[in-house]
């Protein structure tokens, strides 16, 4: 059923200059609403649970433990009309597999236009979805190789990160750890998801050991 009325919108960003820049932007636009923003995951089930949007615009490298793939599984679950839409830098088909299965109704590369960003927006409070060219390229692809064969052993990085997992780390203490700056965790934390066939941290954790890639500690 398509929206009546204006487009209500949820932002979920941590960064609080961003989420105003594109809250200003959106206000702009007479058939959109801003009904609130947020920073962190459990925040933005909550807020969806009470606001009732149309549409959550969020954005992938959400920091806490609850990080923005498993914040559109959940939302999907606590308010099911809500419509996600991920806005991401990470170009990487077993990124944008993940996030489709997990529920999210687009998923938009951070190069993209205010224009078109806006129009996303009213896909999604329509339900109905056009996904870029080059992101529907990148997730056939990685459908493709999915069918060829089992994927690669995890690498020594991807082990320490399942350990991690399994350890209850947070994406923050990850790169404590590790050494490595947050973009990188989430990127490495995508492809151990990827890898296992999971898309939360706790079936991570129960995959890993399951298949012998770690031991609980």
């Amino acid at each position: 059923m398509e929206t009546e009325g204006p487009i209500h919108v949820l932002i979920v960003h941590h960064q609080d200059l961003v989420a105003e820049g594109l809250a200003a932007r959106l206000a702009a636009e007479p058939d959109l609403t801003v009904v609130g923003h947020c920073a962190s995951g459990r925040a933005a089930v909550a807020r969806a649970q009470s606001l009732h949007p149309d549409v959550m615009l969020i954005d992938y490298s959400l920091p806490g433990p609850m990080g923005c793939v498993e914040t559109v599984m959940q939302t999907r679950h606590a308010a099911p009309r809500c419509r996600a839409i991920i806005l991401s830098d990470i170009a990487e088909g077993d990124v944008i597999l993940r996030a489709f299965q997990a529920g999210a109704a687009n998923y938009v590369l951070k190069d993209v236009t205010a224009s078109r960003l806006i129009e996303c927006i009213r896909e999604a409070g329509r339900h109905q979805v056009t996904l870029d060219p080059y992101v529907t390229h990148l997730l056939v692809r990685q459908l493709a190789e999915d069918e060829v064969g089992p994927k690669s052993p995890p690498t020594r990085t991807e082990l320490e990160v399942a350990q991690l997992l399994v350890d209850g780390r947070s994406n923050d203490q990850m790169a404590a750890e590790l050494a490595m700056g947050m973009s990188s965790v989430k990127r490495h934390v995508a492809s151990v998801y990827a890898k296992l066939n999971v898309t939360t941290r706790r079936a991570a954790a129960k995959e890993a050991v399951r298949r012998g890639w770690v031991v609980p500690r």
